[in-house]
């Protein structure tokens, strides 16, 4: 019975293969030990194969690569096996239903940003947001002298799900909750950076910075899983739009927030430009991805975590901060992400959400208890 399934499960493997292209032709001529050059001796019928983990592995690989035309029927017949039903474009999303409940309709944001916002995976990006606020070198030096990053990696993490959940998810309550928290913790970070430049967390342009970062890292994540289709024109300008209105209760001026996904990359194309990371960045982003005196199990994570977060940066910043993107490192990165990848694709819904109904109701109890 067993090498039956093993034997459906390797043919099936191998279907897959030949369906994503000549590269992955080739994989699967190699694991069946045909040959695959004119010169090359033909194999013996009764040579070992190799083992079915390398069929699945080199499978998983080609499908971490999203943007493969010949994903997208694949990744159907994935989830038509897992019992999934398609949604039209690949995006991943979730039914009305299976998110967090929605806010009141007076404080509720878009019905698009909702089913984003809900994804766990977009939690992949929070790692690359703080990278990008580290590269503004205001932002740096607060951050370098009013955060412990050694003591307490998560602090900052947790405090960004809070806000972000609350103004998705929670009602007026909960999101003034959180606003009053996050701004009378910025009033205290004040002073001057390594170039005696004044920095102060209340700056309405440093706040846009932060809310832009959040934004882009978010998209990039989701699209690195789902697809760079997996989101219409009309969901990005919708999704851009609801950052802004959660920038503003940062006190970030309403004016300043772009109204669609194309001025939204063009303001932030040209903040890129001015991005200069120094050495409170590289110090900072070395406390964080180091979690010296966090949990066991959090500094196991963090060389994944750090190629996950890096793996998103444009070239330049990446190299800024050490880590220079080569052949190898990308192969490192797409290995890193496969997991994440499979979680968002093949996952249900309620455990995708998980992350987001959670944070949520922590928010609830810490504004029930004012704490």
């Amino acid at each position: 019975m067993r090498t039956v399934l093993v034997s459906r499960v390797r043919h099936a493997v191998l279907k897959l293969l030949d369906a994503l292209g000549p590269m992955a032709q080739l994989v699967a001529r190699l694991v069946r030990n045909e040959k695959v050059g004119g010169s090359n001796p033909p194999r013996s019928t009764t040579q070992h194969r190799h083992p079915l983990w390398v069929a699945v592995l080199c499978c998983v690989v080609c499908l971490a690569e999203y943007e493969n035309p010949l994903v997208g029927p694949v990744r159907g017949w994935l989830r038509a096996g897992f019992g999934r039903k398609s949604q039209g474009c690949d995006d991943g999303g979730m039914s009305s239903e299976q998110s967090p409940p929605a806010p009141p309709a007076e404080h509720q944001p878009s019905e698009a940003f909702r089913k984003f916002a809900a994804e766990g995976v977009v939690l992949a990006g929070g790692g690359t947001a703080i990278l990008l606020q580290l590269a503004h070198p205001q932002v740096a030096a607060g951050v370098a002298n009013h955060s412990n990053f050694a003591d307490a990696p998560m602090r900052r993490l947790w405090g960004t799900l809070e806000f972000v959940t609350a103004e998705a998810f929670g009602n007026q309550t909960e999101q003034q909750f959180v606003r009053r928290r996050v701004n009378a913790q910025h009033a205290r970070v004040q002073g001057l950076d390594e170039h005696q430049q004044r920095y102060d967390a209340n700056n309405p342009h440093d706040q846009w910075w932060v809310a832009a970062t959040l934004c882009w890292s978010a998209i990039r994540a989701y699209r690195r899983v789902y697809g760079r289709r997996s989101l219409t024109a009309n969901d990005l300008d919708a999704i851009v739009r609801d950052f802004g209105r959660m920038g503003t209760g940062l006190r970030m001026p309403a004016a300043s927030w772009p109204q669609t996904a194309a001025e939204f990359d063009r303001k932030f194309a040209a903040q890129l430009v001015a991005l200069e990371v120094g050495d409170a960045a590289r110090f900072a982003k070395a406390e964080l991805f180091a979690a010296r005196h966090a949990a066991w199990w959090l500094r196991a994570i963090m060389p994944f975590a750090t190629r996950i977060a890096v793996s998103l940066l444009p070239p330049h910043l990446a190299a800024a901060y050490g880590h220079p993107q080569t052949r190898a490192s990308r192969f490192i990165a797409n290995l890193c992400w496969i997991p994440v990848v499979l979680a968002g694709r093949i996952l249900p819904r309620t455990v995708r959400t998980l992350p987001a109904t959670l944070v949520l109701n922590r928010v609830r109890t810490r504004a029930a208890t004012r704490r």
